[in-house]
């Protein structure tokens, strides 16, 4: 992972522009490459890269990263970092969630479980809204409830 910048700095641009040309390296943002194809942990690494500092997740990149998304979306949700201004581009949602409540998802900030489910629940129609919340509470009863099954 590594910006246009860092990689000028070693090659010609002739040569980056070879290497995105044969696949060995992938374009994944404005400025911003990597080796190989770009999964989503590199696609949001690749954001912290260019922002400075890491990115938050919401909707269905959160519910990815805990478990329950049902939908499959290829887009990445992310939270506007604070005093940086992302603007969406094919690939990548960028939502202002002012106020929601965020916890911490392997080293990511994420808005939590409860609200991940029902934001993502209030945007799709009814049988699937209601597949997203079970598989929410599927995902998340075992992390709220004590060994005799009783809530905690």
């Amino acid at each position: 992972m590594a910006t246009a910048e860092q990689i000028l700095a070693i090659v010609s641009r002739r040569y980056l522009e070879m290497l995105v040309e044969y696949t060995a390296v992938e374009r994944i943002w404005r400025g911003v490459y990597c080796w190989g194809a770009a999964d989503t942990a590199r696609k949001l690494k690749g954001l912290d890269l260019a922002c400075g500092e890491t990115v938050g997740i919401c909707m269905a990149t959160a519910a990815g990263a805990y478990g329950f998304d049902t939908e499959g979306a290829a887009e990445l949700h992310v939270l506007n970092p604070v005093g940086h201004q992302l603007r969406p581009v094919e690939g990548l949602v960028v939502h202002r969630r002012d106020g929601a409540p965020l916890v911490m998802v392997s080293g990511r900030p994420a808005t939590a479980p409860a609200w991940t489910a029902v934001e993502v629940a209030r945007t799709l129609r009814r049988p699937r809204a209601l597949a997203t919340l079970d598989a929410a509470l599927r995902c998340l009863a075992p992390r709220c409830c004590n060994k005799e099954g009783e809530g905690s």
